[in-house]
């Protein structure tokens, strides 16, 4: 597909000076955020996930399947990251953006283990794409040092082939210190704030969220709206990094919402129903297979990488190149 005419950050509509004051308004939540034990979701407080119980679960199950010889499965399933082909057949996608690819990676984790950043950049080099997306959780812990899943990122950046750029979200495991490092390296973060591509008069809106897992705020919700679609010619594309504002997106007019988080389950039943999803609404699209709300299309990856242990159990670790399609879906 040829180049696009322009891109614009942030929307038109919006002046400079007040993307900055949102910017900053936005850091001061966050960082209040961080500090709470409670999570901020879209339906109000929530205890933390894990904490000690299940962290103590978690590591009696490793145990478990060492001695049961089914480590080493579970371990390939993480360090073996496939690529997933995905074409959607959207309703609405203006016809300049037809073939239009996305290449999504989320949920590396990249610090989690040796060997997995590597396997991550095996599995997006060869793969061109208009643009890449990452819809966060760079690093394994919810707390402490970030320099490696940092230096991680650096290498990936030059396995991409995408000559319209790297569009990020922050995950629930990425904190507010980890934004300058990110932008540093050229990714363009979007928290709260939207992206415009535009091709002749059709445009292809990046509208990304910050976490809404954990570190919901009433921006968020103000970024969905105010960046909802009002045009036939405009497309938008809803970057955040869980399914818990899928409903919402739908609503508003969004034609494709791509997220994480949930790891496809990460330990599933034979055929792939998930033990636990991490999530509090939503739990029908915790996983891939390219659901729709209505008019919108959505898929959750099943993630780059692993949480808390690097196993898997009837799933595996992926990267998804999304085709858009024009047409009635």
């Amino acid at each position: 597909m040829s180049s696009l005419a322009g891109i614009v950050l942030p929307h038109p509509s919006e002046s400079a000076d007040h993307a900055r004051l949102r910017r900053e308004a936005w850091a001061a939540w966050r960082r209040i955020l961080e500090g709470q034990r409670w999570r901020s979701t879209p339906a109000g407080p929530r205890p933390q996930d894990g904490g000690r119980i299940t962290e103590g679960a978690i590591r009696a199950f490793a145990l478990a399947m060492r001695a049961a010889g089914l480590y080493r499965h579970g371990y390939r399933n993480t360090i073996e990251v496939r690529r997933v082909e995905l074409e959607l057949t959207c309703p609405g996608l203006p016809r300049p953006f037809d073939g239009f690819r996305i290449l999504h990676v989320t949920d590396p984790h990249f610090d989690l283990c040796d060997g997995l950043a590597d396997a991550i950049n095996e599995a997006v080099a060869g793969s061109p794409a208009d643009i890449c997306v990452l819809t966060g959780d760079y690093r394994a812990a919810c707390s402490g040092p970030h320099r490696q899943a940092i230096d991680a990122l650096e290498r990936l950046l030059p396995c991409l082939d995408t000559p319209l750029g790297v569009w990020a979200t922050l995950g629930n495991h990425d904190c507010l210190d980890m934004v300058e490092p990110i932008e540093g390296l050229g990714i363009r973060l979007l928290i709260n704030e939207t992206a415009t591509l535009r091709r002749g008069e059709a445009e292809l809106r990046l509208v990304g969220l910050d976490d809404v897992h954990t570190f919901h705020t009433p921006l968020a919700d103000e970024a969905l709206a105010f960046h909802a679609p009002a045009d036939p010619r405009v497309f938008a594309l809803a970057l955040v990094h869980s399914p818990d504002m899928a409903s919402r997106a739908a609503r508003l007019g969004y034609g494709l919402y791509l997220c994480g988080h949930t790891h496809g389950g990460q330990i599933c039943l034979p055929g792939g129903r998930p033990l636990m999803t991490h999530l509090d609404s939503h739990r029908a699209y915790a996983r891939g297979g390219g659901w729709r709300i209505g008019a919108m299309h959505g898929y959750t990856s099943c993630g780059a990488g692993a949480s808390s242990v690097p196993l898997r159990y009837w799933t595996q670790s992926e990267v998804t190149r999304v085709t858009l399609k024009c047409g009635t879906g």
